[in-house]
């Protein structure tokens, strides 16, 4: 069966300084190669092998360095998004999405091949709607969750609780309901609508410590939690 991820890789990562100025945040390099280079390999090795990457800033440097994506073993398709947020670029994605699960990841995060799989296989034991990921995320973030063993129950705005990562697994018609459930409003993001989702739909969510690069000191953190588990050669 066909496995396929969007990567949402439009950002600058204007918190990264100058390493951004000239290469989008997903080219930004860890022991290497690239962000974005750790994330395919791994998720390859799990079978997710189709590859939607939404470019943006610098998108065509993106596109110079993994072009089709067959020198990484993967097929690769690229789109733009407008709109605000990353959610726009999911609902851009839909099109292109055959009916049923797809998967989803952040390009300035890495997940190793154990997080994906785990990722992979609570989805599908539970029948989910969707799997996300979670984590503590800015003290000023409010697109929070409420959870409990795994199940995402409502939505939260209480800095105590995780925030909603797109690091995720989820069927396309969850996909459409969302559309629905979020179209009209200003702020699209996922978490503000559980409220009135996760009480009619299996929503899940993980908290695993994926590698988040956001500022120039996670780039030596995210070094150390790679040295000795990154198998890529």
């Amino acid at each position: 069966m066909k496995r396929t991820a969007i990567i949402l890789a439009g950002g600058r990562g204007s918190r990264l300084g100058r390493l951004t100025d000239s290469k989008p945040k997903p080219l930004v390099e860890v022991l290497g190669k690239p962000i974005l280079e750790h994330l395919i390999r791994n998720a390859s090795e799990k079978g997710i092998r189709d590859y939607l990457i939404n470019v943006g800033y610098q998108g065509h440097r993106i596109r110079e360095y993994f072009g089709d994506g067959s020198r990484f073993g993967v097929t690769i398709h690229y789109f733009e998004s407008g709109g605000k947020g990353p959610e726009q670029p999911i609902f851009t994605a839909r099109k292109h999405l055959d009916d049923g699960t797809f998967y989803c990841f952040c390009g300035d995060n890495i997940l190793l091949p154990f997080q994906i799989e785990r990722i992979v296989e609570l989805h599908s034991q539970t029948k989910a709607d969707a799997t996300f990921t979670l984590e503590k995320g800015e003290s000023t973030t409010t697109k929070r969750v409420r959870v409990w063993n795994n199940r995402v129950v409502g939505s939260s705005n209480i800095v105590i609780y995780p925030v909603l990562v797109y690091n995720m697994a989820m069927q396309t018609a969850f996909l459409d309901v969302l559309y629905e459930t979020v179209k009209n409003k200003e702020d699209k993001a996922f978490a503000f609508a559980m409220d009135n989702l996760a009480n009619k739909h299996n929503v899940y969510a993980l908290d695993i410590p994926f590698i988040n690069i956001n500022r120039p000191e996670d780039i030596l953190k995210a070094e150390r939690a790679l040295s000795g588990v990154d198998t890529n050669e």
